[in-house]
């Protein structure tokens, strides 16, 4: 099935937050780490490259009342192709700009942790709301986990 392993998160010397992934059974902490870091420069790589990509280039015309009158027919398909190709690169590098930090990791070998194999139960507390409960809640969002422990 694999390990839980937790990714603390530190942006500018203060806690952001956790990711919690599924690694292989035979992780490391050392490899965990290697790999962590691993995603955190292509995460960044990625961001940084898609900033050189702006302004976002405008979608190609296919109009031929879009160009100019003295180019040809072949001169202004040329260019529309130009411009789809520059198009196709900025949109694609805006979509890998739009992935998580998590999905490095994956793409390293690990699981996000709602992908794997779980059995579910459903337990009715009733209206016992005089009671002090104890549900043991296990915390996903990262701005609420560092206020449980």
């Amino acid at each position: 099935m694999g390990k839980l392993v937790r990714i603390e998160h530190i942006e500018c010397s203060e806690w952001s937050g956790y990711s919690y992934l599924i690694a292989p059974d035979n992780i490391t902490e050392e490899k965990l780490q290697e790999d962590a870091n691993k995603a955190l420069e292509q995460y960044l790589e990625t961001k940084r490259n898609f900033e050189d990509l702006n302004p976002k280039p405008l979608y190609p015309s296919n109009r031929l009342e879009d160009y100019p009158d003295a180019i040809t027919i072949n001169e202004a398909r040329r260019r529309e192709f130009k411009e789809k190709e520059e198009w196709t690169k900025w949109q694609d590098a805006r979509l890998k700009v739009g992935r998580s930090f998590g999905a490095y990791m994956v793409d390293l070998g690990y699981q996000f942790l709602y992908e794997v194999d779980m059995l579910e139960a459903t337990v009715n507390w009733g209206h016992n709301h005089r009671e002090i409960i104890d549900m043991d809640l296990t915390e996903t969002d990262c701005t609420q986990i560092k206020n449980l422990e």
